[in-house]
């Protein structure tokens, strides 16, 4: 190239690559030389690039790199692109190359590459698969620690746990209770799972009208009700404690728990009955509190010194707060001492004040036994007697209750974080989407060109071929997205119809061999007809079950280089037996237990980043199987390859 050449482009072609945001360089396919590279790519090097072999500049390698070297590749017939990806460790690039042989403005033979930047995209798939083993991780702590909750819920006395769920129309569905309802409500669990107006319906009516009149607020609350039990007539007080939280469809969840407060409701009643009445009863009173569960009562006064004096307390208080009754007469602020450090400025203020009150007070605390960590809550309410305030309460261990709530709140808090990074991880598929709709943006700008920018026929066929191809890469990636969502929505249906299996075996045999799936590999694409049923005719969703072998037959070529791609149908009594087999690189052992999770691949970042793919193919084709009624099941050994089975229940066309 001469040095006016150099200096300024005449050629029409050489201007239209000299304009493109692109990065492009032309070399000679025999020597390697470069022999034009446009602004964008000179402007990223900072030294003189035609003249130079292709490698000096992009590789930083001493001689041609590996792709130079495959002679047969690289000189294909003309117009036909191939693509690779390149690091150069001066720059810290990732490139991908796209390669084609075209003719030069002189006329001879030359490599026309365009280099696309995908260092971002290379380190995106390091954090996405961060972002992978992160998610499995908190999903399986999910699932752990609700089968640890539900076991604790439902061996939990006098309390039972539930999980309702408010949708769109307003209808409520009770998604989750223990087994204390049972025996806490009198009512088996099989009349209220389906309706939790069978459990509801058993309410005061008053009180249903404040529970129904808070959940409509969205707000937590505490509400005290009362049922009715169906089995005995018997009245039960419940204490219910509700939070809301929305899940991804912006569906209310409430997560509750009730506790039976019927005992405590009796003796609340007990203790607003005259003073009279229970000191000629205390006897019967005394027997009652000392043999009460996890509870005990007391009664104290205020002195003229304005200290807190101890009149009475049952045998429990003593083992409530571990301190002889004898030494709190003596001295009732003694238990104060124990209360956990960072509750007392709180807790002791307001029960020092409320001794002199005459209304109610309820007050929960940590509360220390040595080591052991325990959550107490005093009920009293005062009255007046002879000029004095007296004070009637009672003490409760509400320590299994809190673990309970504490538990319910980190289960709600892991699944809004699990719903979170799910929600970050398809934002960062976003470059998914991104990389084909690039290149259509950009060809279709080449395209547009006219007058004297105006592209050849050849090259125009050339780039519409480009933009097709990465438009139905596109459209297959936003259907595959759409599907998992209706699919996890629980909003996929199945549609069978007669049809001819034997046909739609064909025609996806035809459709593979037609498309450039197949270009490149040294494979045999096999259609297996030795099982197949003559008559062929069976009542299928066709669509789906085309989507479900699609998915895996290309996985399949794209995961095999060498050796065959096989797959057919058997008919069996319990329907249709397809399978998709391969000689390919594999899976693990350790692995197949995580296949058909969405979102999900199996390989190492280095295969991952070979093949490429979303992990969404499989997870699609194992739920639309599981929804079909059917069973999906693999066999595979890493580096020989992989045997799908799926088998799915089908009635023959008569």
């Amino acid at each position: 190239m001469s040095d006016d050449t150099k200096g300024r482009n005449t050629d029409p072609l050489q201007i239209v690559l000299d304009n493109t945001m692109a990065k492009v360089y032309v070399c000679d396919v025999d020597t390697y030389e470069i022999v034009f590279a446009n602004k964008a790519l000179k402007s990223g090097v900072p030294y003189e690039i035609e003249g130079k072999k292709c490698w000096q500049v992009l590789s930083s390698f001493d001689g041609p790199c590996p792709y130079c070297k495959l002679h047969d590749v690289l000189k294909r017939p003309l117009g036909e692109p191939l693509l690779w990806e390149n690091y150069n460790p001066d720059f810290k690039w990732w490139l991908q190359m796209s390669d084609s042989i075209v003719k030069w403005t002189d006329g001879r033979l030359v490599h026309l590459i365009t280099i696309t930047d995908i260092t971002d995209v290379k380190n995106n798939e390091v954090k996405l698969q961060e972002y992978k083993e992160t998610l499995e991780k908190l999903l399986s702590e999910k699932t752990e620690s609700e089968q640890r909750l539900k076991a604790m819920s439902d061996n939990m006395p006098y309390t039972f746990a539930f999980q309702i769920l408010r949708g769109k129309d307003q209808k409520s569905k009770l998604l989750y209770i223990s087994k204390g309802v049972e025996s806490i409500c009198g009512l088996s669990l099989d009349n209220i799972k389906d309706n939790v107006n069978t459990l509801w319906g058993q309410m005061y009516p008053e009180d249903l009208k404040k529970v129904i009149a808070a959940s409509k607020e969205g707000n937590p609350f505490n509400q005290e009700v009362r049922f009715t039990r169906p089995d005995t007539g018997e009245l039960v007080w419940l204490h219910l404690a509700e939070t809301p939280r929305r899940n991804g469809h912006e569906e209310l969840i409430w997560d509750g728990i009730a506790m039976n407060i019927t005992s405590r409701k009796i003796m609340e009643a007990e203790l607003k009955s005259s003073q009279e009445e229970l000191l000629l009863k205390a006897h019967q009173i005394n027997d009652i509190s000392n043999n009460m569960v996890k509870s005990g009562i007391y009664r104290t006064h205020l002195t003229e010194k304005d200290e807190i004096a101890l009149d009475y307390a049952s045998n429990n208080i003593e083992d409530l707060l571990e301190i002889p009754i004898e030494e709190l007469k003596k001295n009732m602020g003694i238990f104060m001492v124990n209360i956990h450090p960072d509750d007392k400025s709180e807790v002791i203020p307001r029960i020092v004040a409320s001794t002199g009150e005459m209304g109610e007070a309820t007050t929960e605390f940590r509360y220390l036994k040595g080591n052991e960590l325990c959550w107490l809550k005093i009920q009293s309410k005062g009255f007046l007697r002879n000029g004095i305030v007296y004070r009637d309460g009672i003490i409760m261990d509400i320590t299994e209750q809190k673990l309970l709530e504490m538990q319910l709140i980190e289960a709600c808090n892991r699944a809004e974080e699990s719903d979170r990074l799910k929600s970050t991880f398809m934002a960062n598929m976003s470059h998914e989407i991104r990389t084909p709709m690039n290149a259509i943006v950009g060809f279709l700008d080449l395209l547009c060109q006219d007058g004297e920018d105006a592209i050849d026929p050849e090259m125009q066929k050339e780039f519409m071929n480009i933009v097709t191809a990465n438009a139905n890469q596109l459209l297959q990636l936003i259907g595959d997205l759409l599907d998992i969502s209706k699919l996890d929505a629980g909003q996929m249906k199945i549609s069978p119809e007669p049809g001819d299996v034997n046909g739609m075996m064909k025609n996806i045999h035809r459709s593979f061999s037609a498309s450039k799936v197949l270009a490149g590999k040294q494979i045999d694409f096999i259609l297996d007809e030795s099982g197949k049923d003559e008559m062929g005719l069976y009542v299928l969703d066709f669509t789906r079950v085309r989507q479900i072998l699609d998915n895996l037959i290309g996985n399949a070529i794209k995961f095999t280089d060498s050796g065959y791609v096989k797959y057919g149908y058997q008919a069996t009594p319990e329907g249709l037996r397809f399978y998709v087999e391969d000689t390919g690189i594999g899976i693990a052992k350790e692995k197949l237990n995580e296949l058909g999770k969405a979102f999900n691949q199996l390989h190492d970042a280095s295969l991952a980043s070979k093949y490429g793919g979303t992990g969404i193919g499989v997870a699609i084709s194992k739920n639309l199987v599981k929804l079909m009624g059917g069973t999906f099941h693999v066999d595979s050994e890493l580096g020989k390859g992989s045997h799908f089975v799926i088998m799915i229940p089908s009635q023959q066309v008569i």
